[in-house]
């Protein structure tokens, strides 16, 4: 059997300095984000969180070209 020994200390110091310069006031974008109690920070991204449909492509290979629907209209 093999014994083995782990040091697991409560506090990283390595973290508090992690994300100094994320946190710096001065920062562009600075104002939509907050610290939480947790250490994290959180940015509220507003009501336009996701890409537009017209930016998702598809590619067209062995796999999809049977697959997937492939209209005569669309981008290639």
């Amino acid at each position: 059997m093999v014994s083995m020994t782990f040091r697991i200390s409560s506090n990283n110091p390595s973290y508090d300095m992690l994300f100094q310069e994320e946190l710096d006031p001065s920062l562009e974008g600075y104002e939509r984000g907050v610290l939480t109690s947790l250490g994290a920070i959180a940015v509220d991204t507003g009501i336009f969180t996701g890409r537009s449909p017209k930016d998702k492509y598809l590619v067209r290979d062995d796999t999809t070209r049977d697959t997937v629907w492939w209209s005569d209209k669309g981008k290639r």
